[in-house]
């Protein structure tokens, strides 16, 4: 209910360029729709800021079912982490001018302070193992495609069958 409140009074507020704004100002990924960095930027208000991917060094970028990293490993490949529990800066939100200036920073600041708790983010698990994901077999398979189908989606498949 909190962070719903906020993220209503910031969009309020405060225009999608000054929310880029303040993703650049504090080290965060702040290109995209704007569908995109709106929550990104509440995200970060709200929480604190990000820190780098502890893989690669890219930025991570909060989706749906968590955080993932939109760095790369080497020009051929692109990380893979993700993890519902990212690190944050222990650092104070940095406004930009264009911000500062504005009715609400004094509200930004007070949630941006590092030395008063932050609330950590609750994401719900997915309801399967193995949602959102792409399973495939390969090989002779000693069962029909429709036992595994089955096995899978109800998330009791081993290796040993």
């Amino acid at each position: 209910a909190e962070f719903e409140k906020f993220c209503k009074t910031i969009t309020e507020h405060l225009s999608v360029k000054q929310m880029r704004e303040i993703l650049e100002a504090n080290g965060q990924y702040s290109k995209g729709e704007d569908d995109a960095v709106v929550p990104r930027c509440q995200d970060v208000m709200f929480y604190g800021p990000l820190d780098n991917c502890p893989i690669c060094g890219g930025k991570l970028e909060c989706s749906g079912d968590g955080y993932h990293c939109v760095g790369d490993y080497s020009e051929w490949s692109s990380c893979i982490y993700s993890t519902k529990e990212p690190p944050r800066r222990e650092e104070s939100l940095k406004l930009p001018e264009s911000v500062e200036s504005t009715p609400i920073s004094d509200l930004i600041k007070k949630r941006g302070n590092p030395n008063k708790s932050r609330p950590r983010k609750e994401i719900s698990s997915p309801k399967k193992p193995f949602d959102g994901m792409v399973v495939s077999l390969a090989g002779r398979l000693t069962r029909k495609h429709q036992y595994w189908k089955s096995k899978i989606e109800i998330g009791r498949a081993s290796c040993r069958e």
